[in-house]
């Protein structure tokens, strides 16, 4: 099965007229994807950019397989028709229905989800503290000849 990619537009570093990229995700995300010759891409989503050998070439297009695979072992592969007449576009692969495993998927997405959201408060405490610790102090000098006394205010 042949499935064309969602292409929109997008703000990203400029292609060149050869060059097409579309961003893969999950239904449920995180999946691990991989291309077609079986190099994993890492969880889902992930932007990848295919550079045709001529302008020409790209506005043939080509075809391209993308599997994803779940944490519980769910599995589904998608044939992608990539056009370079539109350079940029996004593509989700859902879960097959039928595939066991389901909530172990989901559990999974809730746990990634909890940690990412707990860095994200650990990261903004450390953000607040160093910006609570650089903050200008104020102080009142006084100069007595050749020795300056100061003080906090």
């Amino acid at each position: 099965m042949v499935v064309s990619a969602i292409l929109v537009a997008a703000c990203a570093t400029p292609l060149k007229p050869n060059q097409v990229s579309v961003v893969f995700d999950t239904e449920p995300p995180l999946a691990i994807l991989y291309g077609s010759d079986g190099t994993a891409w890492g969880s889902a989503p992930q932007t990848r950019v295919w550079t045709f050998k001529s302008i020409e070439g790209a506005k043939a297009g080509a075809t391209v397989s993308v599997t994803a695979v779940w944490p519980s072992g769910a599995k589904k592969t998608q044939n992608i028709r990539l056009s370079g007449s539109v350079q940029e576009g996004a593509f989700k692969i859902s879960r097959p229905i039928d595939a066991p495993g389901l909530a172990q998927d989901l559990e999974y997405v809730r746990r990634i989800r909890n940690q990412e959201a707990a860095q994200d408060a650990a990261n903004a405490a450390m953000i607040r503290q160093a910006f609570e610790s650089n903050k200008k102090r104020s102080a009142t000098c006084t100069n007595f000849g050749t020795i300056t006394h100061c003080s906090e205010d």
